[in-house]
């Protein structure tokens, strides 16, 4: 290892991942992902980046998509990932950021920007992996019901409201209330924080 962060670029324009390769090549270890499915499959085969760089717009399995499917990666659930897209509207910022994106970046960039925001997010990245590694697993702050432990461990594996209700055979409403009770009784704000729960 040559000590430098490893950057995963994810995007289906070849332009783009050539032309992020040369801009961070010097600075960082680079890898590239022309789709959501190649990023998945380098993380799976123990490829663990220290920031990711993810277009939202792309065929067959888009950013979001993506997104939610290296959170199902336990060695994953911790890289940042910075959405670097050419959508610029502010529906599309906030759906990324409430995803538990750490940034939103629109293109065409400018160079110097993408540098310090990058050179931010990797160093919080570093902190906030640090923290995990040193820090026991949070125990429930009140006892979850069989039910609500259910729903919590579903909602651990990143499956989604709908997904949670038809394998439990619930409402979509029964599951979101009793979301919002668990967090509550767990003393979270969001689904990012289960993963360093014990339940």
């Amino acid at each position: 290892m040559d000590g430098k962060y490893a950057v995963l670029v994810v995007d289906d324009d070849t332009a783009l991942l050539k032309m992020a390769n040369e801009l961070l090549s010097e600075q960082y270890t680079v890898s590239l992902a022309k789709s959501g499915k190649e990023a998945v499959s380098l993380l799976e085969k123990g490829v663990v980046p220290d920031i990711i760089l993810l277009d939202i717009v792309m065929p067959s399995m888009n950013g979001y998509e993506t997104f939610e499917r290296l959170r199902n990666i336990p060695e994953a659930r911790d890289i940042p990932v910075v959405f670097l897209t050419g959508l610029s509207k502010a529906e599309a910022e906030l759906r990324g950021l409430q995803s538990g994106a750490v940034d939103y970046i629109t293109k065409p960039f400018v160079k110097e920007i993408l540098l310090t925001r990058l050179a931010t997010h990797l160093e919080n990245g570093r902190e906030l992996r640090l923290l995990h590694r040193m820090q026991p697993a949070k125990k429930a702050a009140e006892p979850l019901t069989p039910w609500e432990r259910k729903i919590a461990v579903l909602a651990k594996q990143w499956l989604t409201v709908p997904e949670i209700a038809g394998r439990l055979f619930l409402s979509e409403n029964t599951v979101k209330s009793a979301m919002k009770l668990i967090y509550r009784k767990l003393d979270i704000h969001s689904r990012h924080e289960l993963s360093g729960i014990d339940l």
